[in-house]
């Protein structure tokens, strides 16, 4: 029997059901919305000389003080819900911003929070690579960037969490972690017979 009715083909939300090794999954428009743009979202999260035309500038007094306000914010949060603050340990970090995020401690809409989380993301990043900070400008505007040291390689991690959870897809903060690192790590590797 088809579940398809026109009658109510406009006021009735589809629901469609992925079949296979997991019995019972269920995504709604919108919620297959969500994940489309998400995926989308999710293009590159690095940069390279060859494929645009760009600045590099260094880090401006306002440019430290947005990364230290992002990070105050991830600590009052982290400090009001778990009595905890970002150790500088990088697991215990991925672990505190993970469980903001599946204890629903973030609202999907407070963007200023979750691109503070992002700042987070990228400041253990930066001391698991060697990376710094630097202002990226190119056609679209500036972004605040981390550089892998003497190379024209960019890793954008501000945005990496908040445009993922604001369209209320599953955010898998180690998952983001361990590419981002993987795509270093290759890239590195790559330069080394040049």
């Amino acid at each position: 029997m088809s579940n398809y009715d026109p009658a109510h083909n406009r006021v009735t939300p589809r629901i469609f059901k992925v079949s296979g090794h997991a019995p019972g999954i269920t995504f709604s428009p919108l919620q297959i919305l969500a994940l489309i743009t998400a995926f989308c979202f999710s293009a590159p999260l690095v940069a390279t000389a060859a494929e645009e035309q760009y600045l590099v500038k260094p880090f401006r007094k306002i440019d430290r003080d947005y990364i230290s306000q992002g990070l105050q914010r991830v600590d009052n949060l982290l400090s009001r819900h778990f009595g905890v603050y970002l150790s500088g340990d990088t697991q215990l970090d991925l672990g505190y911003l993970q469980r903001l995020l599946d204890e629903q401690r973030v609202d999907s809409d407070d963007l200023q929070t979750l691109q503070g989380m992002g700042v987070a993301l990228g400041e253990v990043l930066r001391k698991e690579r060697y990376l710094k900070w630097v202002r990226y400008i190119d056609p679209e505007g500036a972004s605040r960037a981390l550089q892998l040291t003497h190379e024209d390689y960019y890793v954008f991690p501000i945005t990496l969490i908040s445009r993922r959870a604001s369209v209320g897809a599953k955010v898998d903060i180690q998952v983001l972690f361990q590419r981002a690192v993987d795509n270093i790590d290759a890239y590195i590797e790559s330069q080394r017979y040049q």
